[in-house]
């Protein structure tokens, strides 16, 4: 299954600054969405996959778990 791209916002633009975005890539496969690499390899951490349900939109979903996984990477 090929992945796809996607990015998000991780700072908005202002004076001085140009923002910054992360980019990411993701599958969806039995229901479950998965944040991988460019290749299609999940990552390492299962925190970066998530069961759908019916009613989820699997972009916003990607988007999360990729802002999620951003944020830690700052963090640690």
């Amino acid at each position: 299954m090929m992945p796809r791209y996607f990015w998000v916002q991780t700072a908005p633009p202002r004076e001085g600054h140009a923002g910054a975005i992360a980019e990411g890539h993701y599958v969806v496969e039995d229901g479950t969405l998965s944040l991988t690499d460019a290749a299609g390899k999940p990552v390492a951490d299962e925190r970066y996959a998530r069961k759908l349900g019916p009613e989820d939109d699997e972009m916003i979903i990607a988007r999360q778990l990729l802002r999620r996984r951003t944020l830690r990477s700052d963090a640690e």
